[in-house]
């Protein structure tokens, strides 16, 4: 029984988002509405908004005029798909190059909100958005969380690796926002040994959240030392695993520790819910509300079943479009829907965020999609990096200068370096001129090859 939760529920949280200027209940029947649609209906309002965002880039936005005019394109002759996948895909090099040419001239970047991607495979590159576009996205991710018992109120704990996303500030007022209004506890994913796991046990079994959200490999590992230890476990209604694919043996330590089932979604940092894993843990369906999501090869689309690249167009992006976007993430659509009988075609994901666990000579474990996090965020004056360990004792960094490098950056690497290894393993830098991607599209940040 949770008493507050029915205060924050009808009174607090609505208050806050009419403060905010949150439009989030319009937003969520409009989000509603979209998949209580006929399939076919769905197809072609999703398709209408395709050619509305493409238009608009393409006539409007400086880096896509220019595209338009190098490939011939006239932004009103583009009906069919075949005509949209004459638009050459979006890719990070693209963004990182364009800069504010990607955004819609004219726009005051105080009336906007300001992101990032999410570093896993290369450095950040900024992302602007309108209010609006932020408000659909919480609309879609509420809509998704519905589907596991995961209520707006609900006490939430996450088990996570990016620093931009914990609460800022020590204030009491900052506190007392954290723990009243958000309902959130943030624990860091960076460093895991037995003494911080145990630090970690007793802060769940305090704070008795009924959502446990975890980065997948530290929940794998943090899941196994409850077993290994017989660790006594507040048992939460679910827990959500991201950011890294979520293997079935992952999976099945987890809701054995935990005592609940565990679900997975597929999301980024510059779209929101990609897809989201039904209640049945049958498949990951795709959110057609605001994505428009492209399997292709060299480009060119593919049928289901077969993997190539992702590609997703951003259908309410409209101050920073995305268009055509290569993520950089390989996967493949089903030939048949889900038996499950929910709206939206079906992701069988392949190949995403492949990051892996460092280990120390000493047993210490450090999950490498909570490092590149910090790594990426703090050392923005490399192009890319990469971290290779062959051996117990020593780990490989890889270096790309990007323009904006000084020694500063160097600085910060050692820091965090040291913060996450202290002397542990013996570091190697090399500065190299390109990182190449691996045969799954990605350029993988962390590679760990001990055993």
């Amino acid at each position: 029984m949770d008493p507050y939760g029915q205060i924050h529920r009808f009174l607090v949280g609505p208050a806050w988002d009419r403060y905010r200027g949150f439009s989030l209940r319009a937003r969520e029947r409009e989000v509603e509405n979209h998949f209580r649609l006929p399939a076919a209906r769905r197809e072609l309002r999703s398709w209408e908004r395709v050619l509305a965002l493409t238009r608009h880039a393409l006539s409007r936005v400086p880096f896509f005029v220019d595209r338009a005019a190098g490939a011939g394109l006239d932004p009103e002759q583009i009906r069919t798909y075949e005509d949209f996948c004459r638009i050459p895909a979006l890719t990070k090099p693209d963004m990182r190059e364009a800069g504010d040419r990607l955004l819609l001239p004219g726009l005051d970047k105080s009336d906007l909100v300001y992101g990032t991607t999410g570093g896993t495979t290369d450095s950040p590159i900024p992302l602007w958005y309108d209010k609006a576009r932020r408000d659909i996205k919480a609309a879609e991710m509420n809509f998704y969380r519905r589907w596991w018992g995961w209520r707006p109120w609900d006490r939430t704990l996450f088990l996570w690796g990016a620093a931009m996303d914990f609460p800022k500030g020590g204030t009491l007022s900052a506190r007392a926002r954290a723990r009243l209004l958000n309902r959130r506890r943030f624990l860091y994913a960076n460093k895991l040994n037995p003494q911080v796991l145990d630090a970690y046990i007793a802060v769940i079994n305090q704070f008795k959240p009924r959502i446990i959200q975890v980065y997948s490999n530290p929940g794998r590992i943090l899941a196994g030392h409850i077993l290994a230890t017989g660790a006594r476990m507040h048992r939460p209604h679910a827990v959500i695993a991201t950011a890294e694919p979520c293997p079935p043996a992952f999976r099945e330590i987890m809701a054995k520790a935990f005592r609940c089932p565990v679900y997975t979604f597929y999301g980024a940092r510059e779209s929101g819910y990609i897809a989201a894993e039904c209640p049945e843990h049958r498949n990951l369906h795709v959110n057609t509300h605001s994505l428009f999501l492209e399997i292709v090869q060299n480009g060119r689309p593919i049928p289901p079943g077969r993997v190539g690249q992702v590609l997703l167009t951003d259908l309410f992006s409209f101050a920073m479009p995305f268009l055509r976007y290569r993520i950089g993430d390989m996967a493949s659509l089903s030939e048949t829907p889900c038996p499950c009988g929910r709206p939206g075609p079906i992701l069988n994901f392949m190949a995403g965020r492949e990051t892996d666990v460092f280990k120390t000579p000493d047993g210490d474990l450090v999950p490498g999609v909570s490092f590149c996090e910090r790594v990426v965020t703090e050392c923005r004056g490399f192009a890319q990096m990469q971290f290779i360990q062959e051996k117990p004792d020593e780990l490989l960094v890889k270096m790309v200068k990007g323009p904006d490098y000084t020694e500063e950056d160097m600085k910060k690497l050692d820091a965090a370096l040291h913060y996450y290894f202290a002397g542990k393993l013996t570091i190697v830098k090399q500065f190299v001129s390109d990182i190449p991607p691996e045969p799954s599209g990605k350029v993988r940040f962390c590679i760990s090859k001990t055993e």
